[in-house]
Parts: C-alpha cells; structure tokens; sequence
C-alpha cells in the first residue's frame, strides 16, 4: 500500500497517508492533521536508494550516534558522582 505526501494550502504543513488500494482510485477527502484544512495538494515524494554504500553509512553514522549517547551518559554519571561525592562530605 503506498504512501502519500501531501502538503497543506493554508499552514504549509507537510504529512504522509496510507492510502488504501480502494482509496487511491476515489476521491477521499483529505485534511490537514495540524490545522484540519481540505485544502491539500498531493507532493512528489523522494524515492528510497537502498545498497550495500548506503546500508553501511547509515550503520556508520548510527554507531557515531550511538557511541555519542554512550560518552553523554557516562559523563553525566561522572558528574552525578562528583556531586554526590561533594554534598556527602
């Protein structure tokens, strides 16, 4: 079932439906899930790439994340046990 981008006239919101095989040969009524408007218009969407580059950038680039979380928590433990250590004294 694909899914549809559409943008919104009046808020320039932007937002995604599934639409049903039986929908998509309708003329289903669409609103607008931030300011309930009719008036939206369908937007060509991006296309996904999918291959053994990108898989292994986006791995990549998750593990920085990851590894980024990782550093953040440990320092703010550090900074908790410092505190701790100072109030405790």
């Amino acid at each position: 079932m694909p899914i549809y981008e559409y943008e919104c006239d009046l808020c320039t919101h932007r937002f995604e439906q599934l639409v049903m095989p039986a929908q998509a040969r309708l003329a289903v009524d669409r609103t607008c899930p931030s300011c309930r408007s009719s008036q939206v218009k369908h937007v060509p969407s991006l296309f996904a790439v999918d291959s053994e580059s990108t898989r292994q950038t986006n791995k990549n680039q998750g593990r920085r994340l990851a590894q980024k979380d990782l550093t953040e928590q440990k320092h703010a433990e550090m900074e908790a046990i410092v505190h701790h250590h100072r109030d405790h004294q």
